[in-house]
């Protein structure tokens, strides 16, 4: 949640279905932003998660894109 006013706060990310898009803002070099997420599934299962850059033009890139993506599994 982002501080909008006080006591006031708004999401950093949008969701459409099982897709999020988060602003990430603008960021100096060297310079991070944390996103925390809870996945709810309704059973056992595997999956994965990714990230992507949804507007390449802007020039961003990640230093580290070997953690762009992690898997996930739901145990009974």
């Amino acid at each position: 949640m982002e501080a909008i006013d006080e006591d006031a706060y708004k999401p950093y990310c949008d969701s459409d279905g099982p897709a999020y898009s988060c602003l990430v803002g603008q960021l100096d070099p060297g310079e991070t932003r944390d996103f925390e997420f809870t996945l709810s599934l309704d059973g056992p299962g595997q999956g994965s998660v990714a990230l992507q850059d949804s507007e390449p033009s802007t020039g961003r890139r990640d230093p580290t894109p070997v953690n762009d993506t992690a898997p996930v599994t739901v145990l009974p």
